[in-house]
């Protein structure tokens, strides 16, 4: 069902601007959103709004949005990924798991669409098929969730903490590490890093490198997601359309988004924790924090910063902080 020349079909459909429906008198627009918003229906009443009348885009808004997404630094030579092979009974069950009105990608595809799939006879196997297509290696059928809390093989030191992917409630593990850390070592303090706009910045490159390294099975998943740039578009005031190329980061609105961001900031994290082992790591996705004596922790700091620029991070000053302990940090203001 779902064979064929997929490559060639990719380069044939060139992004094009996307169709909206006709236009409506204010008038009806307003009643639509003050009937909706009676009924409580406030997200249906924001929809019913068109975005290009409530806030049109602007030659400075597009400058900004363009300046969020920096030229690529290239990616390395296009992977073989091998199939990995999925059980259909585990198939299904993702299947009826998959949430519903959810929006949809860049496609315009819901997972509703995967409906029709599913009801057509062969439905598992051919979603099975398209699975074993896009992701690379064979894969552990009980690896679980991704989570990096484990040290690499061979290491003894204590690994740096992401728990911003396979944690659940990983916002409330690192806040409340953090805070058990501060009240047992009263002196310790902790420094808060931001890195502006990671999202968007992270390279590719390392993303490529990090899945390679540590995640083969997503290889081919990763292949797929980022070996072409993709194009954003915002219509302007007078209806026409401007596209900006995302050539970095995570593409806008992935789900694995998250993933991505973490794979490559791993192996920062750990290094800096292997020259400092005296102090911990945590951290949120980009949300960094290290927690130790404030001259060790200074230390630290100036080892991870040059790190993270090497992966395309650099810390936004104004969302980072220092807090706890009875002493400065020097060097860390701002």
């Amino acid at each position: 069902m779902l064979a064929g020349d997929w490559e060639a079909l990719f380069r044939a459909a060139a992004p094009s601007a996307p169709v909206w429906p006709a236009g409506t008198s204010e008038e009806r627009v307003a009643n639509d959103v003050f009937s909706l918003v009676k009924e409580g229906q406030l997200a249906k009443a924001i929809g019913r709004l068109d975005p290009g009348v409530l806030a049109p885009l602007q030659p400075e808004t597009l400058e900004a949005l363009a300046e969020l997404h920096p030229a690529g630094d290239g990616l390395p030579a296009q992977v073989q990924a091998a199939l990995l092979v999925l059980e259909e009974a585990a198939m299904e069950a993702e299947c009826r798991r998959l949430p519903v009105a959810s929006g949809p990608d860049c496609s315009q595809l819901r997972f509703e669409h995967l409906g029709a799939i599913f009801g057509a006879g062969d439905g598992v196997h051919a979603i099975k098929h398209a699975c074993e297509q896009l992701v690379s290696n064979r894969a552990d059928a009980d690896a679980g969730c991704v989570t990096f809390w484990a040290p690499p093989e061979g290491e003894t030191t204590s690994s740096a903490a992401q728990v911003g992917v396979g944690v659940p409630g990983g916002t409330e593990v690192c806040v409340h590490t953090v805070q058990a850390l501060l009240g047992a070592m009263p002196t310790w303090c902790a420094l808060q890093l931001d890195c502006k706009n990671a999202f968007n910045t992270v390279h590719r490159r390392a993303i490529f490198q990090a899945v390679y390294e540590d995640f083969p099975e997503l290889l081919g998943l990763t292949e797929s997601c980022f070996r072409h740039e993709a194009r954003l578009g915002w219509r302007g005031a007078d209806g026409t359309f401007h596209w900006i190329s995302s050539a970095e980061g995570a593409q806008q609105g992935d789900p694995l988004g998250p993933f991505f961001m973490a794979a490559p900031l791993q192996p920062v994290l750990q290094a800096a924790l292997r020259a400092h082992p005296d102090v911990y790591i945590i951290a949120y996705l980009d949300d960094i924090h290290i927690l130790g004596e404030p001259d060790r922790a200074r230390t630290a700091y100036d080892t991870i910063v040059p790190l993270l620029e090497g992966i395309g991070l650099d810390l936004n000053a104004g969302k980072s902080a220092i807090f706890g302990g009875g002493r400065s940090v020097p060097g860390c203001g701002g």
